[in-house]
Parts: structure tokens; C-alpha cells; sequence
């Protein structure tokens, strides 16, 4: 028996989705088949935009969390503490707390910065040159001859033979 659509799965479905779940496991949890979770999204607009919305939720979390990395933060760290006494035995137990400082992440500033503002940090530029382009070429003959002795040397006696500098078939 197929079990039908109730309107309390979309917040079920949000909810699951923003938390990092699949489609697989929501689906698991609400006792259909993954293929029943896409075809309600197509049948119930309730459902895609649940879908939709706990994607863009899990995005916005990436999106802080890489903020925070790109620019540095602070953060306070607590750790337990057992005090032992002579024999060995613990006496107490405290907590002490310490401010620590992750660095900003240059990694991260350029990974945000080229998909936050693409326009202004790029690798690659387009550019687009208009009008003529005249470029000169200064080459020296000796270096050219140093390089391919045989092959100027073969193209020469050719133009003795024949007039071209067609190497010739056989």
C-alpha cells in the first residue's frame, strides 16, 4: 500500500534537509521510497520549495562558516581538569577556560572572493582587442641557421636546383 502524501511532511522534509540529511534518508524516516520524495516534488509545490529551502539553509551555513575561516575568528575553548591528590586519588575536578584565535585563511578569502565577486577576482581575464594589430618581428638570421643547420642547408640547395622552397617527393 502506498503511503499518501500528509501536508505535516513538509516541514519534516525542510527540517531533514537543513540538517544535512539526504533524500534517501528522509525518505527512510517518513517509510516511502526515495523515488516517492521526487515525485511528490513534482506533484506538491509544498515539497520542492521544502527541498529548495533546506538547501538554501545548508548553503547559507557553508557560506558563514567560510566567511569565518576567510577572516579569522575567536572562539573559547574549555577543558576539564582533574586534581589528584598525594595518593593518587583525584581530589577535584575544575574547568579552565582559554581564548584561542584561528587565523584568517587565505585559501578560503580567495575560494569566497572569486564566487562572491567574479567580476573583480578572476584568474582569467577576457580581453577583447578592436582595430588593427601590427606587431614587428626582429629576428636574427644567424640564430635561426644555428638552430636548423641541415634543414636550411637542404631548403637552400632546392632553391639552387629548382628556383622553390619546395622540398622535393621521392
Amino acid at each position: 500500500m502506498k503511503k499518501r502524501f500528509q501536508p505535516y511532511m513538509i516541514k519534516t522534509i525542510e527540517n531533514m534537509t537543513a540538517d544535512g540529511k539526504t533524500v534517501e534518508e528522509i525518505a527512510a524516516k517518513l517509510n516511502v521510497d526515495k523515488l516517492t520524495i521526487f515525485n511528490w516534488s513534482k506533484k506538491y509545490e509544498g515539497v520542492k520549495k521544502a527541498l529548495h529551502k533546506g538547501r538554501e539553509f545548508q548553503a547559507h551555513q557553508v557560506v558563514q562558516s567560510l566567511f569565518r575561516r576567510a577572516v579569522g575568528y575567536d572562539y573559547e575553548e574549555s577543558k576539564q581538569v582533574k586534581v589528584v591528590d598525594a595518593n593518587g586519588g583525584i581530589k577535584s575536578i575544575k574547568y579552565e577556560r582559554a581564548a584561542k584565535h584561528v587565523a584568517a585563511d587565505v585559501g578560503a578569502a580567495i575560494f569566497l572572493l572569486k564566487n562572491l565577486m567574479p567580476d573583480k577576482f578572476r584568474d582569467k581575464w577576457d580581453i577583447e582587442q578592436t582595430g588593427n594589430f601590427n606587431m614587428n618581428i626582429k629576428y636574427d638570421k644567424s640564430a635561426i641557421i644555428d638552430l636548423f643547420p641541415e634543414e636550411i642547408n637542404k631548403n637552400s640547395k632546392q632553391i639552387e636546383n629548382d628556383g622553390t622552397n619546395n622540398p622535393q617527393t621521392t
